[in-house]
């Protein structure tokens, strides 16, 4: 085939070494803007003889010096009035052995027009030597530049740079992590510097219905109300609660809403000093009357939406095991039955009857053996240096780490 055909070997010996010059054009590829295929340094090689013969061989001298200042990162006026300073040197050479190659060069070589003019000649020395310190830059760059550069940018600051490159702007990222980093500003700078109590507020948006009841004009005892967002939440962590049959799976969202339901319930701080006259007795009184029934209705704002029961329903699912769920939930039992709340016990106490829990008896007697005696004088102590601002970690553990008595 190949011989009746010669134009096929014809082809693959193009194929070939088409291949062959696509590589070298790719190797090539990056020598395109380097110095040695630069155009215009070829043009400032060829043209320089020309520029040299138009100076004088008594500029020679000048010519080194001028480029020694531009060494010297001298600017163009500073090497002009150089210059024009030390025009006296023209003609001058140190060394005895070049002085005759000078006489010889001064009888051989033309004489230019303007030699006569200073000011052409310094124009003339002066682009001269700048073109001679260029093409000496280009061709032989300084060896510190790189030592510089690695010392400007170290590693770690390269690796700072590419990463922050590499980090996505603020209006791409998704909404909900753009609203997390606000987040602890706008808790720092707007919550924290509240006069009201957090919890209090939260508590008292999340039991108001959100939708206005709409009473008829002759129906309004009949119409019914709509569950506000904090019944919502005390049923469904009750559902929770009954539908456990293992174990109480740790809930943070349960957690944190219990924390927040028991800090609602609280009492203003006592004012001491017994002896005082009888108006202010009489004022302290009424104060501790409004406390206590802001106390009563802020527990019944919570038992009303059935947080008792709820109470009851986690410490039967919880099977007896401590953990954080059952702390948090004894703190809101503690918080709505706090000043003997007749009401919650009541309601508590019906819960029982009717539904017989067994699991709530078992879960407390497992619960009160894992439990150690209190001693109440040391607790009393270490609330006071708590109110006084005198707590130490030996006065905490004075009564928490006592074992129970014999018998």
């Amino acid at each position: 085939m190949v011989l009746a055909d010669p134009t096929l070997s014809s082809y693959r010996l193009e194929m070939a070494g088409g291949s062959d010059v696509e590589r070298t054009k790719k190797k090539r590829r990056g020598d395109r803007y380097s110095v040695q295929t630069s155009l215009i340094v070829a043009a400032l090689k060829k043209m320089l003889p020309i520029g040299l013969n138009m100076c004088s061989p008594a500029d020679q001298e000048l010519i080194n010096l001028a480029k020694i200042r531009y060494s010297l990162k001298d600017t163009d006026e500073e090497v002009r009035e150089f210059l024009q300073n030390n025009m006296h040197l023209q003609g001058k050479v140190e060394d005895p052995s070049m002085r005759w190659q000078m006489a010889l060069y001064k009888e051989t070589s033309g004489k230019a027009e303007d030699a006569e003019d200073p000011e052409k000649v310094v124009k003339r020395v002066q682009e001269v030597s700048a073109v001679l310190y260029h093409i000496e830059v280009t061709e032989h760059p300084y060896k510190s530049k790189k030592m510089v550069w690695h010392k400007l940018l170290s590693k770690q600051r390269r690796k700072a740079v590419v990463a922050c490159f590499r980090m996505s702007p603020l209006y791409n990222i998704p909404r909900h992590r753009g609203s997390n980093m606000f987040l602890n500003g706008y808790k720092r700078n707007w919550l924290q510097t509240e006069g009201y109590q957090f919890e209090d507020r939260m508590i008292d948006d999340l039991s108001k219905a959100m939708e206005e009841e709409e009473l008829g004009e002759e129906g309004e005892e009949e119409a019914e109300t709509k569950p506000d967002p904090l019944h919502q939440l005390i049923l469904h962590f009750s559902r929770t609660a009954l539908t456990e049959k293992s174990k109480l799976e740790v809930d943070y969202l349960y957690m944190a809403y219990a924390d927040i339901m028991a800090k609602s319930c609280h009492i203003g701080e006592e004012e001491e000093g017994e002896e005082e006259e009888a108006f202010e007795v009489t004022q302290t009184e009424m104060e501790k009357e409004m406390e206590k029934q802001r106390l009563l209705y802020q527990q019944s704002r919570l038992h009303n939406r059935g947080a008792a029961e709820m109470v009851l329903q986690m410490i039967s699912a919880c099977r007896g095991e401590t953990g954080a769920m059952v702390s948090s939930t004894l703190k809101l039992g503690i918080s709505i039955l706090n000043t003997g709340n007749c009401d919650v016990q009541q309601r508590m106490l019906d819960y029982l009857k009717d539904k017989k829990d067994v699991g709530f008896f078992l879960s407390i007697q497992a619960l009160m053996q894992t439990c150690s005696v209190l001693d109440l004088n040391a607790f009393e102590r270490q609330n006071k240096a708590e109110g006084l601002g005198m707590v130490s970690e030996e006065g905490t553990s004075e009564y928490g780490d006592n074992t129970p008595p014999p018998g």
